[in-house]
């Protein structure tokens, strides 16, 4: 399965993801919008080195994005709208250093975005 190139979870029951997701070590799309009972995106979806896109959007239980997500460095899209519960973005976002596209629209209870954001020189689109 390590050719599998996309993942999409969206709209199912799931609660988390396994640790054996790293074995799918090709996958280049992860989506998990309007999975409403995932409660942690877990530190081992940095061993997704080819993740491109990665959909959280459309109210998943998660409470906060992983430290790790920096170590995604070949992502271009992080699509969080309407996340109901992120209130702060981590300051480690600056590593997404091919990060095109960041979809926060909609996400009530964000406070601000860090300044570190405007070092991600990549980015394109930034949607609030």
């Amino acid at each position: 399965m390590k050719f599998l190139q996309e993942l999409l979870l969206d709209g199912t029951d799931i609660k988390g993801l396994p640790l054996s997701i790293v074995l799918l070590s090709g996958i280049v799309q992860l989506d998990l919008k309007g999975c409403k009972n995932i409660s942690c995106l877990s530190n081992f979806i940095s061993a997704l080195k080819f993740l491109s896109t990665l959909n959280l959007s459309d109210g998943t239980a998660i409470r906060e994005l992983s430290l790790s997500v920096e170590l995604l460095t070949g992502l271009v899209v992080l699509n969080l709208k309407d996340w109901q519960y992120l209130s702060s973005l981590p300051s480690t976002i600056n590593g997404l250093k091919s990060l095109k596209i960041l979809n926060l629209s909609s996400c009530s209870k964000l406070e601000n975005v860090p300044e570190n954001l405007g070092k991600v020189e990549s980015l394109e689109e930034l949607d609030i």
